[in-house]
């Protein structure tokens, strides 16, 4: 017949597996807080890399806006120079 565990012998016996549970509670928080760490780490990462990366394209926007501005005066420049050709060889023909 096995002996019945006595009632101090059962506390201590919980006491124990609290113990254990505390223990597994401090590691669980340790992991986390090292997580939330990394995690804060990353997003600070990340937000410089966003901001540079937001820098470039709007000085790339800029950029582009600027060879628009050219190319428009170009382009006008040549239908100018067209149409004045056209005029002046019709002119010609004329006289």
């Amino acid at each position: 017949m096995s002996k019945k565990p006595t009632p101090t012998e059962l506390s201590l016996a919980a006491l124990e597996k609290s113990g254990e549970a505390l223990d597994q509670a401090k590691s669980a928080n340790e992991s986390a807080r090292k997580a939330s760490q990394a995690i804060a780490e990353h997003t600070k990462d990340c937000s410089y890399r966003w901001q540079q990366a937001h820098m470039e394209l709007h000085e790339l926007n800029l950029r582009c806006a600027e060879l628009g501005k050219r190319w428009e005066r170009v382009g006008w420049l040549l239908a100018t120079c067209t149409v004045t050709a056209l005029i002046a060889a019709f002119w010609r023909a004329l006289l």
